[in-house]
């Protein structure tokens, strides 16, 4: 919960960094939260659409939460 915190606070001081939003998603997952895992990955994929590592974790939680069709598109 410390890591998750200290990115949610970077990311309300830096909103548009996509990484931080990643972050924030790689935390989720690691809680084993996969639906707010998505939602940060979503943010970090809109802010920069070209960062695979945010696909492939978003399409891993998209696989945790049962979206087998999310997760492949990913």
């Amino acid at each position: 919960a410390g890591a998750l915190a200290a990115f949610q606070t970077a990311v309300a001081l830096a909103p548009a960094e996509a990484s931080l939003h990643y972050f924030v998603g790689v935390a989720e997952l690691a809680r084993g939260e996969p639906a707010a895992a998505e939602a940060a990955l979503s943010r970090s994929i809109e802010r920069d659409p070209g960062f695979a590592p945010a696909h492939a974790d978003r399409g891993l939680a998209r696989l945790l939460a049962g979206d087998h069709l999310g997760a492949v598109e990913d």
